[in-house]
């Protein structure tokens, strides 16, 4: 290899390593042009995974219809994404927001995933019990686990 062709290289992968460190601490605001699981999303060619919610996978009970339930809320839809610094399988974690509407919080609030308190610090716990209490916890494990955090902290 050409001392000139390493340059141009090395100039090019040092281009592709800053945009990649731009865009972990970067705002998207773009439309969600698809859906690729329940709690996952594509816009500007990043897919985006809701940061501190679980929810079913893909082949899960219930997964399919979460994913109908994410595309109710950003389908079509001017969204704004927070990254954080967490990647994981190509996939950039995000806080994201539909009008000033938590995407995660109306997942959880709907029934459709829960709060993944090691992520989330308890962020989404009261519209996990709100749902549980509403009667529209569609998660199977939801209950279970919200029986047992309302068994030991009171309301």
């Amino acid at each position: 290899m050409t001392a000139f062709r390493a340059f141009r290289l090395g100039l090019f992968l040092t281009f592709i390593s800053g945009f990649a460190a731009s865009l972990q601490a970067s705002e998207l605001r773009d439309f969600a042009t698809a859906i690729i699981d329940s709690r996952t999303f594509s816009m500007s060619g990043v897919e985006v995974r809701l940061y501190g919610i679980v929810s079913p996978g893909n082949g899960e009970e219930g997964a399919a219809a979460a994913q109908r339930e994410l595309f109710r809320i950003v389908g079509n839809q001017l969204v704004t994404c927070r990254l954080t610094q967490k990647i994981s399988a190509r996939r950039h974690f995000g806080i994201c927001n539909r009008n000033g509407i938590d995407v995660a919080r109306e997942l959880v609030t709907s029934g459709y995933a829960r709060d993944c308190e090691r992520e989330s610090q308890g962020q989404y716990g009261d519209a996990e019990r709100r749902a549980l209490m509403l009667g529209s916890c569609r998660y199977k494990s939801i209950e279970s686990i919200l029986k047992h955090r309302l068994d030991e902290q009171p309301l």
